[in-house]
């Protein structure tokens, strides 16, 4: 019966979500980015960058499910412009972070607990959503992990359904074990308000970290993933 209702084999499913489960637990730039909004806006914070993430491996799931990932992957000026788009972003970003007003501070001190709601948290989802989608690490991952676990002799279901089931089920995942991280951002933005000095310091914590994705992002190699 549950063989029926699933794109992919239950047997299938089970070993793609352990494989999925032990990516997303590996410390990498996602996490970092989730961490770095949890610290500046809270939990609410935390989690928009979650969602803006997510949805910009959803673009990325969108993209290689139609094959246009792949596309991309050969010709390597196009993936190289995506590369340094993506990490100019994460450098403004960064000097955003570093320059402008402490998170905690001043006449935000009093809506600390309310960061992420409204325009903000909009603009946190919006700069996760962008930065994911102009890492075109995050694509050639998709290209590279989701056939693996395809059946491609499979009559029911196409090759396109299945790929869109498991970059689902990937991004189920992920959300789920990065949501731990924006919460522990959250509890320590709140540990972190009552030491006068520490609200001038996690803006520059996170600005710095956004700087570092951005390097991390300019010196790898796009088309090996190093």
């Amino acid at each position: 019966m549950l063989d029926s209702l699933l794109p992919v084999a239950p047997h299938t499913l089970a070993l793609f979500v352990a494989a999925s489960l032990a990516m997303n637990v590996t410390p990498g730039p996602d996490m970092m980015y989730v961490l770095a909004n949890g610290l500046r806006g809270g939990l609410r914070g935390g989690i928009a960058a979650n969602l803006g993430i997510t949805f910009g491996a959803a673009g990325h799931v969108m993209l290689a499910a139609l094959g246009l990932t792949a596309l991309v992957a050969a010709a390597p000026v196009a993936l190289d412009a995506v590369r340094i788009a993506g990490a100019l972003y994460l450098l403004w970003l960064g000097w955003k972070a570093l320059t402008g007003p402490s998170p905690l501070g001043g006449a935000m001190a009093d809506t600390a607990e309310a960061a992420g709601r409204g325009e903000r948290k909009g603009r946190v989802v919006r700069d996760g959503f962008v930065t994911c989608l102009l890492n075109p690490k995050v694509g050639l991952f998709f290209v590279a992990f989701l056939p693996q676990f395809v059946d491609r002799s499979a009559t029911a279901d196409p090759v396109t359904a299945q790929i869109l089931f498991l970059g689902g089920t990937f991004l189920l995942t992920s959300f789920v074990t990065l949501a731990p991280v924006a919460a522990a951002g959250g509890a320590m933005t709140r540990l972190l308000r009552r030491l006068p000095w520490a609200a001038g310091a996690l803006g520059k914590v996170s600005g710095v970290i956004f700087i570092g994705l951005a390097v991390r992002l300019l010196v790898m190699d796009s088309r090996t993933g190093q």
